[in-house]
């Protein structure tokens, strides 16, 4: 995996370098077999000076399969497992994520990604539990509204980003790279509650926070 990832920043950042307008767009051939491909966890186009060059040098140290930088990948969510089945949550590592302090440092956001159904899926029993194994995946993935099943057309997605960069600037870089491969079946969105960093003020207990009984 870290080969595979090391392979793709380097080409990345080979193309950062020679200025290209688009720095995803080498990335994720087989994208398009994926309900969620790989997503970047950079913003290398970010107008936020500190985001863009830590995310520069994070793609840097993936070229170089820097240990800290390796982290950051592996703690992220590649590709969904068991989305089908129901496993909605594709957490990631957290503590590995936030172990990364320097140079840059981390912080881990779960990510809201909503999987577009094409047109026609919408014919099935909304309480249907078992589907036919040579039709079409779509028609299980499209939610009719039934409260005994699962949604199974939204995941939770876990990234591992630099601390630098907001939710609006990987969501842009995401959204820059979906374009670039002409991927159109998500749409995803990070709500600032859902990103946390290492020791955050709020996440601390004082004297007062406890309660004798």
């Amino acid at each position: 995996m870290a080969a595979y990832a090391t392979i793709f920043f380097t080409l990345v950042f080979q193309l950062v370098t020679l200025g290209s307008a688009n720095k995803w767009e080498v990335a994720w051939q087989s994208s398009d077999i994926n309900l969620i491909p790989p997503l970047p966890i950079a913003a290398p186009k970010s107008s936020n000076t500190q985001c863009r060059e830590d995310s520069i040098r994070l793609i840097e140290a993936l070229g170089n399969e820097t240990l800290w930088a390796e982290q950051m990948w592996d703690a992220s969510a590649k590709a969904p497992v068991g989305i089908i089945s129901g496993s909605r949550y594709q957490m990631g590592d957290f503590d590995e994520c936030l172990d990364v302090q320097v140079p840059v440092e981390a912080q881990y956001c779960l990510m809201d990604v909503k999987i577009k159904v094409p047109p026609g899926h919408n014919t099935t029993d909304p309480h249907m539990l078992y589907y036919d194994p040579n039709g079409s995946l779509w028609d299980k993935m499209y939610y009719r509204g039934s409260p005994f099943k699962i949604r199974i057309d939204e995941a939770k997605w876990a990234l591992c980003v630099p601390a630098s960069c907001s939710g609006e600037d990987i969501v842009s870089s995401i959204q820059d790279h979906l374009a670039s491969i002409n991927y159109t079946k998500i749409t995803v969105n990070i709500s600032p509650r859902m990103c946390s960093v290492k020791n955050r003020y709020y996440d601390q207990y004082f004297t007062s926070d406890i309660i004798f009984w």
